[in-house]
């Protein structure tokens, strides 16, 4: 994982980000309730102070790998390709005295 954040003379910060989370769910423990899935996820951010509030705007995606299981016996009912898809967006206010 890895980010980066700029801060302008006019006070805004700008920042970006990456990570990359390994699957640690092997297949024959693998529950669909629970995400056990390679993901890559990118985010974005923008925040500005305004005296003693600041304002935010956070946004990530999450790019996950599909997945196939292909079990045996009673593990076999999750047998398929699974697949994800996540998005989201954050509006932060804080006020620092």
């Amino acid at each position: 994982m890895f980010g980066v954040s700029y801060q302008t003379d006019s006070g805004y910060r700008f920042s970006g980000g990456y990570i990359y989370e390994e699957n640690p769910v092997p297949d024959k423990t693998f529950e669909p309730a629970v995400s056990g899935l390679d993901k890559q996820t990118l985010t974005l951010g923008l925040a500005k102070r305004f005296g003693c509030i600041t304002g935010r705007i956070s946004y990530a995606h999450d790019l996950y790998e599909d997945r196939k299981i292909t079990n045996s016996g009673s593990s076999a009912l999750l047998n398929g390709t699974h697949s994800q898809k996540n998005q989201m967006l954050a509006l932060t206010l804080s006020w620092q005295i």
